[in-house]
């Protein structure tokens, strides 16, 4: 009697111990994807070996082998086996190189998937890579991106966006008289920028003088291109550090031109632009009478052919910034610009 009961107790002992080591999980393959047999059992063979590396215990019945649709015979299978979880691997088949693989788990009662994750090998080296991924993310529960480390990332993961075309360039500028009178204008500009389809974006500084009135500036610009045609008008804002007339501080520029040459290598641009520091409000007086006559305000000044100055017998009403302005506190505004002609250098 005492020998029986030790042999019940070493039973007792022993069953957790090969019921820990019983399989509880089924992985079927649900789909080939038209894929020869060796390769399908050998992506198979390594989802089967990361659920293992992860305490899953995967049944090695051979009814589990080969291509098994999820339907009632699965149904039986797993409830054959016991079965208390299932996993099923879809092979999508070939896109050019390309191999959509997808892992799902599904409920052991009703085959209805719980959780599923899909990523694309870029080629069929690639697939134990992939197959790596998916099983991280069903069992964590959590996207297949998350699921990436340094070392299973994909070739298509890791391949440069494609990006819409651009080219890089210098702009090279010289000042061309606007108005007569008062010399020649000096100076030049210089910038670099990028410049797409409708767009242009660039980094510029300048200095120009003319008689008295000079402007120097360094500003961050942008610009609208509304035709990619050969040749194409444009409209530019930009803002920086800008000097003028003995005052300096934050400007913004504004500038209206036409490039020409677009689809070749370098490009030529009349530029008709102003520049110009915030006026110092502060130095100007606040109004001038509404009788008050004004008609040689900028009499010493070099005549514009296109002038926003008041002429002989108008009424001067202009605000203080534009009073301070005409007095030269800063230089007049046709004296600030200038029309350039800009050559852009491609920089491939």
């Amino acid at each position: 009697m005492p020998r029986r009961l030790w042999w019940v107790a070493l039973f007792l002992v022993a069953t957790p111990a090969f019921s820990s080591d019983r399989a509880d999980a089924v992985l079927v393959v649900t789909d080939d994807g038209a894929l020869d047999a060796p390769t399908v059992r050998a992506i198979r063979n390594v989802a089967v070996s990361e659920l293992r590396k992860r305490g899953i215990a995967i049944s090695d019945d051979r009814r589990t082998d080969g291509v098994r649709p999820v339907d009632d015979e699965l149904a039986m299978l797993v409830s054959d086996l016991g079965a208390r979880r299932v996993f099923a691997l879809r092979v999508g088949g070939r896109l050019g190189q390309k191999i959509p693989l997808s892992l799902a788990e599904l409920s052991p009662e009703t085959l209805a998937p719980v959780y599923s994750a899909s990523l694309t090998a870029g080629q069929l080296e690639e697939c134990d890579v992939v197959t790596e991924r998916l099983v991280d993310a069903v069992l964590g529960r959590s996207s297949v991106e998350s699921a990436a480390r340094m070392t299973t990332v994909t070739a298509a993961e890791s391949r440069p966006f494609a990006k819409k075309p651009g080219e890089r360039f210098w702009f090279v500028g010289l000042p061309v008289a606007l108005y007569n009178g008062g010399g020649t204008p000096a100076g030049f500009s210089l910038g670099y920028g990028y410049e797409a389809e409708n767009f242009r974006i660039s980094v510029t500084g300048a200095g120009y003088s003319r008689g008295g009135d000079g402007v120097a500036y360094a500003a961050m610009e942008a610009a609208w291109i509304p035709f990619s045609t050969e040749v194409s008008p444009y409209l530019g804002f930009g803002a920086g550090y800008m000097g003028a007339g003995g005052h300096g501080g934050l400007g913004g520029l504004v500038e209206l031109g036409v490039e020409a040459f677009r689809l070749h290598g370098a490009a030529r641009s009349p530029v008709l632009r102003h520049a110009g520091p915030r006026p110092d409000r502060a130095r100007a007086p606040q109004r001038l009478p509404r009788r008050v006559r004004a008609p040689r305000v900028l009499s010493r000044r070099p005549q514009a052919f296109f002038s926003l100055e008041p002429r002989a017998g108008q009424w001067n009403d202009a605000p203080r910034s534009t009073v301070a302005l005409q007095k030269s506190e800063l230089p007049p505004l046709l004296a600030l610009t200038p029309l350039l002609l800009v050559l852009m250098l491609s920089k491939r």
